[in-house]
């Protein structure tokens, strides 16, 4: 029979229920609710912000050649490496929010942050982790989707963009960064008045 702890109950024995154990991300409901309140955020101000879906490529590869234990330091690994290149990549910007999407994925939420500034740091974040040599010699890659905010639409819509991109990545060879399409404007040209001189 599953036994299932309340958070309260959670928190006394030790354990966060925001924070996945092996990577020390937040979790994805709470990822979730975050990103709830940038859309809130920036609706209101109009403050820019972007997220970022990062998969790490063939670990189940690694986990079959050798063992769950380095599929588990891998994941560890592009954690902390995730959070140093967008520090470093964004040292301006306000407290990144990373987590764990999936299995083998992570998503970010990037505050203040337009599409081009985080394509950037994703690609530094891409680098980092490709560079990065692992006990037994594993290396690892990751594949990046990228979207930013569009006022009004809801969350999803911002997610579901990033997972698009981020299949792109996969489909053109992995260990890539790919960005979301800007969406095209269907508005005519305005009329351009020309401006009289007055005496």
């Amino acid at each position: 029979m599953a036994i299932s702890l309340s958070g309260n109950e959670l928190e006394r024995a030790g354990i966060n229920p925001e924070l996945d154990p092996l990577t020390g991300a937040l979790t994805r409901q709470t990822f979730f609710l975050r990103l709830i309140d940038q859309t809130i955020l920036a609706n209101s101000t109009g403050q820019a912000f972007s997220v970022c879906l990062i998969d790490a490529d063939h670990l189940r590869n690694i986990n079959h050649l050798h063992g769950q234990r380095a599929g588990d330091e891998a994941l560890s690994q592009v954690t902390r490496r995730i959070r140093l290149a967008f520090a470093d990549a964004l040292p301006d910007t306000p407290e990144v929010v990373l987590a764990r999407y999936d299995g083998n994925g992570f998503v970010l939420l990037i505050p203040n942050c337009d599409l081009e500034q985080a394509c950037g740091a994703a690609e530094t974040c891409r680098r980092s982790i490709s560079a990065f040599e692992m006990s037994k010699g594993v290396r690892i890659t990751v594949s990046v989707g990228v979207s930013d905010y569009r006022l009004w639409e809801s969350a999803e819509e911002t997610l579901k963009r990033a997972e698009q991109a981020l299949h792109l990545a996969k489909q053109f060879g992995r260990d890539r960064v790919e960005m979301t399409a800007r969406p095209k404007s269907s508005a005519p040209a305005a009329e351009v008045i020309p401006l009289q001189r007055t005496a």
